[in-house]
């Protein structure tokens, strides 16, 4: 809503205006006080929006489960034909959902109340919290026009990935709400709407390893509504080269998801730095960024001069963006990141001498595998 403000001089030429057919307009006489309002125009206040209720309806012709509300989701309370739903549409002020349930349930098993409120909390949540972190630590970078478009969230469809329209923000995620995965290790990092929508919010035609490890840094690393942290399971007999590292590292008694993700992200860098690129593990773990062309990776050749190496998988670069924000600062890194600066501009380094240094940093967490 606009809003007009009138200055006390317009409200005195109003006045006057009004005035002046029934008085004359008298000369002020030089070094006469003028009198002065006795009371200051106000500000119109600002309309606060109602919340808008929670509520939810199953609609059995089509097999869908309708939602809409402001906030607070884990107070919502389902029909209880919601567990027969084939698809979820959900109206939220900042976002719209639709997805189909089909590999939802698939992952989660029986559907229930709670695997529905709890999920689509975490979206409103996680949302607000990047648009929140990035205006108050990278205020200079802040893409607040973007930020301010509502989101619409498409699961099960065959697009993936993200794009913009007039007034949405639109995240296509193929597959499902199959969010980041129960087994970290069988699914690519690449699978959670938070790192479509940091893509937007930077919203470049070139991305190589420094969006897609930003994107994945703060909407996995950072965000404490991100779940995938805290579904990491590492044991002895999962056959992963970096499993052993962990454990003696301590990552069983670690019970925070951030910093138990940050664990795994170090030790599978280590297992790449020993093994190279060579395939075992996950997508994530052991190829190249470039391999994720059409779902991220998008770096136009003339760019790569000012940003250093693209053969490194996403979880190196995950774990080398979070070093570059450890060392020189978020606001650097958001920079560079956004495209606002080179690597040399950013950290007053080149990337070499910063990628060696990181390197020796990993080895002298993981000294043996």
């Amino acid at each position: 809503m606009k809003k007009l403000v009138l200055t006390s001089i317009s409200a005195l030429l109003a006045f006057l205006f009004l005035g002046c057919t029934v008085t004359p307009i008298v000369p002020i006489i030089p070094n006469e006080p003028t009198a002065t309002p006795t009371e200051a125009p106000t500000e119109a206040p600002t309309p606060v929006p109602t919340p808008r209720p929670l509520s939810a309806e199953y609609d059995a012709s089509s097999r869908t489960l309708y939602i809409s509300g402001s906030s607070n989701y884990t107070n919502l309370l389902l029909p209880e034909e919601a567990a027969n739903a084939d698809k979820l549409i959900v109206e939220d002020d900042d976002f719209t959902l639709e997805a189909s349930l089909y590999h939802y349930a698939e992952a989660y098993g029986a559907v229930t109340e709670i695997t529905y409120t709890d999920f689509i909390d975490s979206i409103d949540k996680s949302f607000a919290f990047i648009r929140d972190y990035l205006s108050t630590h990278a205020p200079a970078v802040y893409p607040e026009q973007i930020a301010k478009k509502h989101i619409f969230l498409q699961c099960g469809k065959s697009q993936r990935g993200w794009w913009i329209e007039d007034e949405r923000v639109c995240i296509g995620r193929g597959n499902g709400l199959y969010h980041r995965g129960l087994c970290l290790a069988a699914n690519s990092l690449l699978t959670d709407r938070e790192f479509y929508y940091i893509l937007a919010l930077i919203n470049s035609d070139s991305a190589g390893w420094e969006q897609l490890g930003f994107a994945n840094y703060v909407g996995a690393s950072l965000d404490p509504y991100s779940e995938l942290g805290n579904l990491l399971e590492i044991s002895e007999d999962q056959g992963s080269p970096y499993a052993r590292a962990l454990i003696e590292a301590g990552i069983e008694s670690e019970p925070s998801g951030a910093k138990r993700l940050s664990m795994y992200l170090d030790a599978v860098s280590r297992c790449c730095l020993e093994y190279g690129l060579t395939g075992w593990g996950s997508a994530s773990e052991s190829r190249s960024v470039k391999a994720f062309e059409g779902y991220g990776y998008s770096r136009k050749p003339e760019d790569q001069a000012n940003s250093g190496d693209d053969d490194m998988s996403m979880s190196m670069a995950v774990s080398f963006v979070a070093w570059l924000d450890k060392e020189y600062g978020f606001d650097a890194l958001s920079r560079f990141c956004f495209g606002q600066t080179s690597f040399d501009e950013a950290f007053n380094a080149d990337y070499q001498t910063a990628f060696t240094t990181w390197k020796a940093h990993i080895m002298e967490i993981y000294p043996e595998l």
